[in-house]
């Protein structure tokens, strides 16, 4: 079973991500939090196999859970979701990701990455 945390500012994000990764459901089990305080907590907890964190240009929140995981948790695999399928994050964020997806995802794409 694959362990996957998602961590956004917003519930819509996290509950799109959920419905979009539920035909995974009996691969991947899939945590969330809302917010870098709770991102953080949850890295403190259990480990993940991958770790998926909204990016706006101005968002120091992924930037906090990227570090973070880059450095207590090197293998997690680390991605961020962008905006827009057009909107690619700044140069800065793949310092410390490993990819990028646009928010609006397909559990292709999700498999893919």
């Amino acid at each position: 079973m694959i362990r996957m945390l998602v961590v956004a500012d917003d519930t819509e994000t996290l509950n799109r991500c959920i419905d979009t990764l539920s035909p995974l459901k009996n691969q991947w089990t899939i945590v969330t939090a809302q917010g870098s305080a709770a991102g953080r907590a949850q890295l403190d907890g259990d480990g993940f196999d991958m770790v998926w964190v909204t990016a706006d240009v101005a968002n120091e929140m992924s930037d906090d859970i990227l570090s973070v995981t880059r450095e207590k948790h090197p293998d997690v695999l680390r991605i961020v979701l962008a905006g827009q399928a057009s909107d690619k994050p700044p140069l800065s964020f793949f310092e410390t990701a490993h990819q990028w997806l646009p928010k609006t995802f397909t559990v292709r794409a999700a498999t893919e990455a």
